[in-house]
């Protein structure tokens, strides 16, 4: 169904995701925010759920956004480490999709940004409520000159994870090759970040040189 035939009863995605803008760095994850607003452009409803520990600079434990068809719940924790940090990320996300239900009702997606937790979270709560989930990765720890993809443990759930996807979407073309490199076996639909054309667009003058960002 598409969103034109759901004008009234939009498809409802939920955004659990690693990065993401607050009051307490604006620009953090700000391309997952572009990813959201592009949904609700294209007529979905976005719920977007987000766990931090940066601290509110006027010391507020949580917000509450609405910008037409997109919600954000933005929590901001204790701080903390080991297991108290833990219990507490737990209870958090337990009180945020009780309060998801409730206000936003079940959604029909489960859309993880950045691997791994969110999209292990995805996949336990897509298996709960019995709707798929997919993933979007934007990092590029996969990249052999970053060193980053690290980890018996890490390597082998998040492949265990994109196995279990009902899609994987990567922002570039580079970075699906370099996830491939890693061994993550998936076929992958490149779903590139948003880019306001109004304020950039490709130069007239061609360069010689060139700089790789992603």
């Amino acid at each position: 169904m598409s969103p034109s035939m759901a004008l009234n009863n939009p498809i409802h995605i939920l955004f659990l995701t690693k990065w993401y803008p607050t009051a307490a760095d604006p620009m953090l994850g700000l391309f997952v925010k572009k990813h959201a607003q592009a949904a609700t452009a294209a007529g979905y409803r976005v719920t977007v759920v987000y766990l931090t520990q940066l601290q509110h600079p006027e010391g507020k434990r949580k917000e509450f956004n609405n910008e037409g068809l997109l919600t954000e719940y933005i929590y901001y924790l204790n701080g903390g480490s080991g297991i108290g940090q833990i219990f507490q990320q737990m209870r958090t996300w337990e009180m945020a999709m009780r309060k998801v239900l409730r206000r936003q009702g079940k959604p029909d997606l489960i859309h993880a940004h950045i691997l791994t937790r969110q999209a292990f979270l995805g996949w336990w709560l897509g298996l709960g409520w019995h709707i798929p989930f997919i993933v979007t990765e934007h990092w590029s720890r996969y990249y052999p000159e970053n060193h980053q993809f690290s980890g018996a443990f890490r390597k082998h759930l998040t492949r265990w994870i994109i196995k279990r996807a009902a899609a994987v979407t990567v922002v570039s073309q580079r970075l699906a090759h370099a996830m491939h490199h890693q061994k993550l076996d998936f076929e992958p639909f490149i779903l590139p970040n948003v880019v306001d054309t109004n304020l950039f667009r490709p130069s007239s003058q061609k360069s010689s040189s060139r700089t790789i960002v992603s």
